[in-house]
């Protein structure tokens, strides 16, 4: 269970990264070029991220996650975050690779780019909170949350 959570959180470093390039790109002039090369990788890791959130979650199981919400309510929450952020990244971000392997111009994927265009700032939000579930989850398995939240 820790080596999948341990390459979620790698995951979530990464998708984050990308999610948030289009903030760091928007200084450069030729941002739309530098974009554009990050969408097949943006998309393959959104793939794995929903993946591996629907794991993780088959993995843990949702009376594990009960008793550690029980437990600690904090670190429940960071397992629980494990889950739900991946899987929504994977969706935002799969979906436009998803729709681009379907042949030809279909209603199908103009829907996909109307709706990925909607959510783009959720996308960039989700980025933003993934690094810091990531950070949540290592101090979490290190210790150093524990020894923080007994002060």
């Amino acid at each position: 269970m820790k080596a999948l959570a341990i390459i979620i959180v790698i995951f979530l470093v990464f998708g984050g990264i990308i999610a948030i390039s289009g903030l760091i790109a928007a200084k450069e002039p030729n941002a739309a070029a530098i974009l554009e090369k990050l969408v097949p990788f943006q998309g393959l890791i959104g793939i794995a991220l929903f993946v591996l959130g629907i794991v993780y979650f088959f993995t843990v199981g949702p009376k594990q996650l009960g008793y550690m919400i029980k437990q600690n309510g904090f670190v429940g929450m960071i397992h629980v975050a494990l889950i739900v952020i991946p899987i929504l990244m994977g969706f935002l971000y799969g979906m436009l690779l998803v729709a681009s392997m379907i042949p030809g111009r279909t209603l199908s994927e103009n829907k996909a780019v109307a709706l990925a265009e909607k959510l783009g700032m959720y996308t960039m939000l989700l980025g933003m909170i993934a690094p810091g579930t990531a950070a949540a989850y290592i101090l979490q398995v290190t210790g150093i949350l524990g020894k923080a939240m007994s002060l």
